[in-house]
């Protein structure tokens, strides 16, 4: 039993769910680890500060905004599947756009004609 040892033996002793490693995990964490595994509570949790990836500008919406255009055509489908031209100020997809204005303006008719006081006798 190794020095690192000794102090997860206390914390097990004192019911406590973590404890202070002397050496660093295997990727060289400076971390508590938990009593109960040993494992680096870094390691577990995934904790690691991450580089953000870079963004790539879309060459289609930066040439539209140059020459003034309101839309552009991007080969890349929308989270919910359309090809369809997009706005070029802030690169949503036409398609949802109009969804989108639908159901708003469903849902405020339904508001006035079926809101509050209407019992629909």
């Amino acid at each position: 039993m190794g020095k690192t040892d000794w102090f997860r033996e206390d914390a097990i002793v004192a019911g406590k769910p973590t404890y202070r490693r002397l050496k660093l995990c295997k990727l060289k964490h400076i971390s508590d680890s938990y009593t109960a595994t040993g494992q680096c509570i870094q390691c577990v949790t995934g904790d690691v500060k991450k580089e953000k990836p870079r963004h790539i500008p879309n060459e289609a919406r930066e040439h539209a905004k140059l020459h003034g255009h309101a839309r552009y055509r991007d080969s890349k489908p929308c989270r919910k599947g359309h090809i369809s031209e997009r706005y070029t100020r802030d690169g949503t997809c036409v398609q949802c756009s109009r969804e989108s204005a639908a159901r708003r303006k469903e849902k405020e008719i339904n508001e006035l004609c079926f809101g509050q006081g209407y019992h629909g006798y």
